[in-house]
């Protein structure tokens, strides 16, 4: 079965076809020549290192792995109760030092700052007493 080139090979002369799946190949904007055909290594070629390369050749590779590459979107953050009560003290601390009035966190761009960075983090009320080991 033979594999169908992607859209690196039309920036490239076959120049020695042989049985070898990786043939000989020159870079057709700077003459480059590969001994062995990689369609990688020919890409990063066009990317990094050729001069003369059109940005139509560059910005193929970039829209093609684009669409394969995927952001973590859904990721499931979970958090201990000790994890949650030793952010608390933190956030205790960090208040106190900084002589940041408690009702911080109940503005809702606190909230919402707290609920992008870690979801899990649940802000406690500004009611709520924060327990401190410390005597």
């Amino acid at each position: 079965m033979v594999r169908r080139k992607g859209p690196v090979w039309k920036h490239f002369y076959c120049k020695i076809e042989n049985d070898d799946s990786h043939p000989h190949v020159q870079c057709k904007y700077c003459s480059k020549v590969f001994q062995r055909a990689v369609p990688e290594r020919m890409q990063s070629h066009l990317d990094k290192k050729c001069p003369e390369a059109p940005n139509d050749a560059k910005s193929q590779y970039k829209q093609q792995n684009s669409s394969t590459t995927s952001r973590i979107d859904n990721f499931n953050d979970c958090m201990t109760d000790e994890e949650q009560k030793s952010l608390e003290l933190l956030l205790h601390k960090a208040l106190s030092s900084a002589n940041v009035s408690f009702s911080f966190v109940d503005d809702p761009f606190v909230v919402q700052f707290f609920q992008r960075l870690r979801p899990s983090f649940k802000l406690p009320k500004r009611e709520e007493k924060i327990q401190s080991d410390e005597k």
